[in-house]
């Protein structure tokens, strides 16, 4: 999807980005966080 945003964004389904954005952004951030702790 990276790809599509960069170098197509006039076609990107918005409604897509929206979901990716809203369900799958927030457990992302946490397994990030969690990696973060544990390399501490």
């Amino acid at each position: 999807m990276c790809n599509r945003i960069v170098h197509d964004y006039e076609n990107v389904d918005l409604v897509m980005l929206w979901d990716v954005i809203i369900n799958d952004l927030p457990e992302l951030l946490t397994q990030i966080s969690s990696l973060l702790e544990e390399d501490k």
